[in-house]
């Protein structure tokens, strides 16, 4: 996955799922459609534009 995204534009971090590049890449790259890795993917490139804050994303089941 990391080999198919290298640049992600403010555009294509908003854009919908299925025409956002991370989560086409994510698709191209064999990834289990509930792989949190794609999501992971956009909250980092969030962090780095300074649009989040460096909070841990948790999926929790109890």
């Amino acid at each position: 996955l990391s080999g198919l995204v290298q640049k992600i534009t403010m555009k294509e971090l908003f854009a919908p799922i299925t025409r956002n590049p991370v989560f086409l890449s994510a698709q191209k790259a064999g990834c289990h459609p509930s792989c949190p890795i794609p999501v992971a993917i956009l909250k980092a490139v969030e962090v780095a534009m300074d649009m989040a804050l460096p909070r841990d994303a948790v999926i929790k089941f109890e």
